[in-house]
């Protein structure tokens, strides 16, 4: 008996025949991906047969199939429920090796509503199911390995780690490469995190080792990606760009256009790294291009889905006046059937039955009349379903046109946007000059939009020519500010900040901490006509002045040292790490620009003494008031000082890394909420 399910009806009424029960689940199968709404209405009349025959094997198949739909449309509860009766089933059954399986199917729920808690504590107790786990490795194997990713997702890499490793040695005793390979992969990701990039270099490469004869290629260009990010975060860019170029041409040759995406832009930090500028920014255009048409493909589905509903409404509008048709054709042919019999009762009765035959008569005008009264009104309802169908039509038709025009405003935009950011971007100093007076330093600088009010600025000030001893003397500026507001607003008041602190250090040659925000303040306030409107703008702003002298010595050479520091403030800190000790210098609290009524305060600025190897960061706001964590609370001034305090020791480029990752660890899946900068260098 074949059966077919048609997309958008119910499937026909099944006969309890057991027969039926591996068709109904072999089409729901079938129809998994491309029609779920089919595969669920299979899988429920399977799973009612199954019950009714009481064969557990086809009730487990087909609770497994709703739960998967469940889960792919996110309706966790159901998703649950289902895994629930199937662990019912094994539990009846005394079936360990079932019971386990589906509580790692249940643990799938807690990480997609992102329970990583609950979701560890059942998956511990479905290994106390497991007495011995050397019978059952690759089961084992496969919990531990889940067990890590929650702890992995949850940011606790210690756990994560333990449990990675306890995969890694069940798939082992398995032989099963690839799932070596995954496990591999896992632990090389847990080095990076931890910063031991050595450590997580050895484990890309063994897993590359294993993967050279596997047809996985998304697996294999993940984990050359990742060898060439530990090149990367090891210095070797060149090393680091070979195995970037084999991910791309991977990726290419699989035709994952997100994994290609990944490449441009690792290929585009790379080439940057190797100071090619002109092949970086080809890649940077690369990646922005293929953003743009996943963008296009993102919003033709949109209008597929937009256009596939009113196909569906327009198509119950037909079968609703189509049945209106076969009733009046069924109305019409009741009243002549009716008819002829009266007339044959009349010719055969005439005689003696007149009386009744008028009567019949006076009968017959009634229906008459009914029937006259009730095409009316279908004729009215048929009417009115016509204009119902052009209305909607007429509505689709605008509805396409504002959604392309939409497209075409979001198109226009996000362009415009994109090439505000590479002005800003060149306008911005960059790292490798920075990195050229003070080696040991880093920025973390990522805009809450594509453009940003946070602005970073640095200039090398030679103070005079040698004198008779040969000693000279120079200061290095280093800034750090947060303009009001974000996104273009905010960018416009960086370009202005940039702008100015240009013209009063090199046209101007004012290098006094407390003397360049007096003078920036004055600027501000002038370029945006504050003195004469209600215009309240500005910015928060650090500076640090390090004053660094060299002596020329006997043999042609010269030394120098950092005699002082001087800091000043405008609501802006420095802190200062030096050993296991923290020190925060604080700011006016005044901004640059907006505060109109405190402007006579003023600005003054601190006199610090440094040591070589202390380490100063400045920074705006926005890293310690991003919600996230557990409670979706701030970060907090404290937490982002203990992170200082903890990392200081390390080169500038691990911090860079570790602070990063702590940010977008406790950012989780929720959204940035301001501009974030955090720059920090080392006093060599």
């Amino acid at each position: 008996m074949a059966i077919e399910v048609v997309w958008g009806q119910a499937p026909p009424t099944i006969a309890k025949s057991k027969q039926n029960v591996p068709i109904l689940l072999a089409l729901a199968q079938k129809h998994a991906t491309l029609k779920p709404d089919s595969a669920v209405l299979c899988a429920g009349q399977a799973l009612d047969l199954a019950r009714h025959f009481r064969d557990t094997v086809a009730m487990l198949t087909a609770l497994q199939l709703l739960g998967n739909q469940a889960l792919n449309s996110a309706q966790h509860q159901k998703g649950l429920d289902y895994s629930l009766q199937r662990l019912t089933i094994h539990q009846t059954q005394r079936d360990t090796t079932g019971i386990v399986e589906v509580l790692n199917s249940m643990s799938l729920v807690f990480r997609q509503q992102r329970k990583f808690a609950e979701g560890s504590q059942l998956l511990r107790e479905a290994l106390q199911h497991l007495p011995n786990p050397d019978k059952t490795a690759e089961l084992a194997g496969k919990t531990n390995n889940n067990i890590g990713s929650l702890y992995y997702m949850g940011a606790n890499y210690d756990s994560a780690q333990f449990y990675f490793e306890k995969a890694y040695f069940y798939r082992l005793k398995t032989g099963q490469q690839i799932e070596i390979a995954k496990s591999l992969n896992n632990l090389g990701l847990i080095h990076k995190r931890r910063g031991n990039y050595a450590k997580a270099l050895d484990n890309f490469m063994a897993c590359k080792k294993i993967l050279e004869k596997s047809t996985d290629s998304l697996m294999v260009t993940n984990t050359l990606d990742n060898i060439g990010d530990m090149y990367n975060l090891l210095d070797q860019p060149q090393l680091a760009k070979q195995y970037h170029l084999q991910g791309l041409n991977m990726a290419r040759r699989a035709g994952s256009r997100d994994k290609v995406w990944d490449s441009y832009e690792s290929l585009s930090e790379t080439y940057a790294k190797l100071n090619d500028y002109k092949t970086a920014y080809r890649y940077a255009q690369l990646k922005n291009a293929l953003k743009d048409s996943l963008y296009d493909e993102q919003n033709a589905r949109q209008v597929g889905e937009l256009k596939s509903k009113f196909d569906n409404e327009k198509k119950e509008k037909e079968i609703a006046l189509l049945t209106k048709e076969n009733q009046i054709k069924d109305l019409e042919a009741g009243v002549n059937e009716r008819r002829n019999w009266f007339l044959f009762i009349a010719l055969v009765l005439a005689s003696g039955l007149a009386l009744l035959a008028w009567s019949r008569f006076n009968l017959k005008n009634k229906a008459n009349h009914l029937l006259e009264a009730r095409n009316e009104e279908i004729n009215q309802q048929k009417e009115e379903l016509t204009a119902q169908r052009n209305d909607i039509t007429e509505k689709s038709d605008k509805l396409t046109g504002a959604l392309e025009e939409l497209d075409k405003k979001n198109r226009d935009l996000f362009s415009s946007l994109n090439y505000a950011a590479r002005i800003q971007g060149a306008i911005l100093p960059r790292l490798s000059v920075i990195q050229q007076q003070l080696p040991d330093s880093f920025v973390f600088y990522r805009p809450k939009e594509i453009v940003s009010g946070d602005f970073y600025w640095f200039a090398h000030v030679p103070e005079n020519e040698p004198d008779t001893v040969g000693k000279k003397s120079e200061r290095l500026i280093i800034v750090a500010a947060d303009c009001t507001g974000h996104g273009v607003p905010g960018a416009f008041m960086s370009l202005i900040g940039i702008k100015l602190l240009n013209n009063l250090v090199v046209l101007r040659n004012i290098t006094d901490p407390e003397a360049l925000l007096t003078a920036l303040n004055q600027e501000v306030r002038t370029t945006l006509r504050q003195y004469e409107t209600a215009n309240r703008d500005g910015m928060d702003i650090g500076i640090c002045v390090l004053h660094r002298e060299w002596i020329a010595q006997p043999n042609d050479t010269c030394t120098s040292r950092v005699t002082h520091l001087e800091f000043a403030g405008a609501r802006s800190p420095l802190v200062l790490v030096r050993g296991e000790e923290l020190h925060e210098y604080k700011g006016n609290k005044i901004s640059v620009g907006g505060d109109k009524e405190r402007e006579d305060q003023g600005f003054a600025k601190q006199q610090i003494a440094v040591q070589p190897g202390d380490m100063c960061y400045l920074y705006s706001d926005g890293y310690q008031d991003q919600f996230g964590g557990d409670l979706d609370r701030k970060f907090m001034p404290r937490r982002l000082k203990a992170l200082l305090l903890a990392h200081a020791a390390q080169p500038a480029a691990q911090q860079q890394a570790a602070f990063v990752h702590a940010f977008e660890a406790w950012q989780g899946d929720g959204p940035q909420i301001d501009d974030v900068l955090l720059l920090g260098f080392r006093v060599e």
